[in-house]
């Protein structure tokens, strides 16, 4: 559904932009907006009406718990600037709409391996001062 919400909306977006001017975007952008093209609307309202349903089972957790620790990665930053890393751990979080961000509270290798707080939707601020608190406290 992450897929369907991203392609689709960057089919939209950039479309246009892709259609004038396609030469100067990414084969990475240029192959999104065909992927998103190709979805339905349908498709689209469907994965919007999940990432509801999932909007409300994490209401019931944020009712009682002020954040969500989870792994940020698979493992350690890579080594260099050409690659940021896999976004399979942000996806979930990235599709829910809801606020995360990583602590780069460990190590491997001399590597950053960071650690990820979650919140409620439209929580922004409180997940900072969670965070905050978090990284007073494991430092």
């Amino acid at each position: 559904w992450q897929d369907v919400l991203q392609a689709y909306g960057i089919a939209m977006l950039y479309g246009p932009l892709a259609d004038e001017h396609g030469e100067l975007m990414s084969q990475s952008l240029r192959n999104t907006v065909a992927r998103g093209r190709e979805m339905t609307e349908a498709a689209y309202r469907d994965a919007i009406a999940q990432r509801e349903r999932v909007h409300a089972a994490l209401a019931d957790v944020y009712a009682e718990y002020d954040a969500v620790l989870c792994a940020a990665a698979a493992g350690p930053a890579p080594k260099g600037l050409g690659w940021t890393g896999d976004p399979v751990f942000n996806a979930f979080w990235t599709f829910a709409g809801t606020p995360c961000v990583t602590l780069p509270l460990l190590q491997v290798e001399g590597l950053p391996l960071g650690v990820q707080l979650t919140g409620p939707r439209m929580g922004d601020a409180a997940l900072m001062a969670t965070a905050q608190w978090f990284w007073n406290h494991a430092n």
